[in-house]
């Protein structure tokens, strides 16, 4: 028999029950696919950019399962919410993600102008280290404001950690300045990362214009740690207070404050702390 990991048990029945409240409280059904030229597609299509972030332009991926998946949500026949992960390797020398993308390791340099990625920033990748990279997000204007970029990356990071058998030294994302602003990298009914960095600052070949960009990033370890306490509200058919709409509550404040309450040992004191 298989041996069975206590986190993928955690993963995978967080993603479950994600679910199954998608469906039950707003009516959306989502799914999973490997197919990433249909990622690429379906995103042109419904962003009308004619475009999809170039990362996630790639060759077929080896392996089974596809360590390459995107994420739907759809109200009825209609996609209204996606996203998709694609996992990278670094090469044979230590460094940190932005030297990796630099050197293109995200995308070729396009063009003469090369891109200002602040080296030395973002996460530390080990030689040979493997990390996701969540990307090709699309909210329709009509849902947002429901959470649902929250539950994209939370159904998605736990996809990906099942599907590595912990192999992934981090998951991660990039965003754009505004995002940053509005705190969308920590906060925790969100993308819900534990750390974030300014790695870029100037001409992107993509948009054709000069950005400001962070990755922010965590390791599964610290995924493990918030969603084990998100999987104690739901197994009890409670709201998530930090995934409901416009909380503004940060990932890592969200640990400190349960494990403060949890030293001693009342989880419903935690509970109404968090609300």
């Amino acid at each position: 028999m298989a041996d069975i990991r206590i986190e993928d048990t955690l993963f995978a029945h967080h993603q479950q029950l994600l679910m199954r409240r998608l469906e039950r409280e707003l009516g959306l059904q989502a799914r999973i696919s490997d197919d990433m030229l249909d990622l690429v597609s379906t995103y042109s299509a419904l962003t009308e950019t004619g475009y999809v972030q170039l990362p996630f332009m790639l060759e077929r991926p080896v392996g089974v399962p596809s360590p390459h998946f995107w994420v739907s949500l759809s109200d009825g026949p209609d996609i209204v919410a996606m996203a998709g992960l694609r996992v990278m390797t670094n090469g044979d020398e230590g460094q940190h993600a932005a030297d990796f993308f630099a050197d293109g390791g995200l995308y070729p340099q396009q063009g003469e102008k090369i891109e200002p990625y602040i080296r030395g920033t973002g996460c530390r990748l080990a030689p040979g280290a493997r990390f996701g990279y969540l990307g090709a997000g699309w909210v329709h204007r009509r849902w947002r404001g429901h959470g649902l970029s929250g539950y994209l990356a939370r159904i998605i990071n736990d996809e990906a950690a099942l599907r590595s058998k912990r192999g992934l030294a981090w998951l991660t994302c990039m965003t754009f300045d505004p995002m940053y602003q509005a705190g969308l990298n920590l906060r925790a009914g969100c993308w819900h990362h534990m750390h974030v960095d300014k790695v870029l600052e100037g001409y992107l070949a993509a948009l054709d214009k000069d950005v400001k960009m962070y990755l922010s990033y965590s390791s599964i370890d610290e995924l493990a740690a918030l969603y084990a306490l998100e999987l104690r509200y739901l197994e009890l058919g409670l709201v998530v207070p930090w995934l409901r709409p416009h909380d503004d509550s940060s990932a890592p404040a969200v640990l400190a404050r349960h494990a403060r309450t949890a030293a001693q040992g009342n989880f419903a004191e935690s509970t109404a702390t968090a609300a």
